[in-house]
């Protein structure tokens, strides 16, 4: 082989600077290609070289290992090219386009993976045709995945009722009911107290969502003793719906493989608003009172589902997608697989608020004292616990995973997997919306 046929690259004394010649040869594979392609050559490694980088191949190249560099370049079978790739990185890409791609006498190692949830992809082909020879591809471990994100204690709690109001006398105004607190964060409000209005007392409102707390009856009597009626507490809002477990073998893209997660639970409804308070009014020659009712407080948020666990990561050595892919002579050497992450628990339902208290006045009327009052409102109910949530699917340990055409390999290839990786559990250890567990196999169409 001479300098014009290719691009000649060594790892311990190349220089990126140099010609790639034979006689100055650049020191990485990403230069030795990227001059390869520019004036349409082959790519020429020395053996017992360790390129400690990531590679992107465009169609059409040859990548050619196991030369003496220091003997003439010559070919030498027992001396393998080396070429490791970084964490979380796809050691070699080979890209799309006219022409087959080949790598000959070289050992891909694809770097652990140090993300959570990742992968270790050792070769990666998306739409090309592709000839692997005499040599191997080793995938590195994958990493579990990581356990659904927590939330906050509980979700927003209501704001409590106001307390009722008092006029103590026939004249001046009238005395308006409270008005009810609002949750405004999740639509949640307590009722109105009753007003004293027109010589009558009046009813308080219902808290909303409807149906919320009813409202206390209000007092019309227009006697010496009241009897209003407080507001009715509100309901508690509902749990939240459940998340399934990942199920799932996931899928693969140019960017490497892509696993299933455990789905969210769902939120917890609303806690409804608790009813205002009934309301008072009484006047005699002597005596009077004007009370509004006091106001309801309001429901609590629900709270927010358990979040899902993420996918473990997939140990692969070589992916093919809609690919043209022969290997021969190569061992392809998968590790281990990622678990799946557990779901998270659900954050609790907020708590609803107090209704607001009721007040009453005493009066002297012909020395016999006279009890005017007007009502309390009713508690706001809690929000609603979030569901559980869903386990993620657990990674592969997988030699060839492939869409569409299936690899060629003959009876030369030597493949070795290791077990898959284990589902994530549900929410507290739940085991009805684990994830599924991983596969550990030669070949996967995903």
């Amino acid at each position: 082989m001479n300098d014009a046929l290719g691009i000649f690259v060594r790892a311990d004394t190349g220089d990126d600077a140099a010609a790639g010649t034979r006689d100055a040869p650049v020191q990485t594979l990403t230069k030795a290609i990227a001059l390869a392609k520019a004036h349409g050559k082959r790519v020429y490694a020395c053996g017992e070289q360790y390129f400690e980088e990531a590679i992107v191949v465009p169609s059409g190249m040859e990548i050619f290992g196991s030369l003496r560099c220091d003997d003439g370049w010559k070919w030498d079978p027992t001396q393998n090219t080396s070429l490791a790739g970084p964490a979380d990185t796809i050691a070699v890409k080979l890209l799309s386009g006219a022409g087959k791609t080949r790598l000959v006498d070289l050992d891909v190692v694809a770097g652990n993976a140090d993300a959570q949830g990742g992968s270790s992809i050792g070769v990666l082909a998306s739409e090309a045709e592709v000839e692997i020879l005499r040599g191997s591809v080793s995938a590195g471990d994958a990493m579990d995945g990581a356990d659904g994100d927590s939330w906050p204690v509980s979700a927003t709690a209501g704001p409590d009722g106001v307390d009722a109001f008092a006029n103590p006398s026939c004249g001046g105004a009238n005395a308006k009911g409270r008005t009810g607190a609002n949750n405004a964060s999740c639509g949640s409000q307590g009722g109105d107290g009753g007003s004293s209005v027109n010589g009558k007392g009046q009813d308080g409102q219902s808290g909303l969502p409807a149906p919320g707390g009813y409202g206390g009856l209000g007092d019309n009597s227009n006697g010496s003793v009241t009897s209003c009626k407080d507001g009715h507490e509100g309901t508690p809002g509902t749990v939240g719906s459940s998340g399934a477990g990942g199920t799932g073998i996931g899928s693969i893209s140019g960017d490497g493989y892509h696993g299933i997660p455990g789905q969210n639970g769902g939120f917890g409804t609303v806690g409804h608003g608790g009813g205002g308070g009934g309301s008072s009014y009484g006047c005699d020659f002597s005596a009077g009172g004007k009370l509004g009712g006091a106001s309801g407080g309001a429901g609590g948020c629900g709270g927010g589902g358990g979040r899902g666990g993420r996918p473990g990561g997939s140990s692969i050595a070589l992916v093919s997608i809609d690919s043209i892919i022969h290997v021969s002579g190569t061992a392809l050497i998968a590790r281990d697989a990622g678990a799946g992450g557990r779901g998270a628990y659900a954050q609790l339902g907020g708590s609803g608020g107090d209704g607001g208290d009721g007040v009453q006045v005493v009066v002297k009327s012909f020395g016999t004292d006279v009890v005017y009052k007007s009502c309390s409102g009713g508690d706001g109910g809690d929000g609603g616990k979030g569901g559980l949530a869903g386990g993620a699917a657990g990674g592969h340990s997988v030699t060839l995973a492939y869409s569409g055409n299936a690899p060629s390999i003959d009876g030369t290839v030597v493949l070795k997997h290791q077990t898959g990786g284990t589902g994530g559990l549900g929410t507290g250890n739940a085991q009805l919306n684990k994830g599924s567990d991983g596969l550990g196999q030669d070949m996967l169409e995903l």
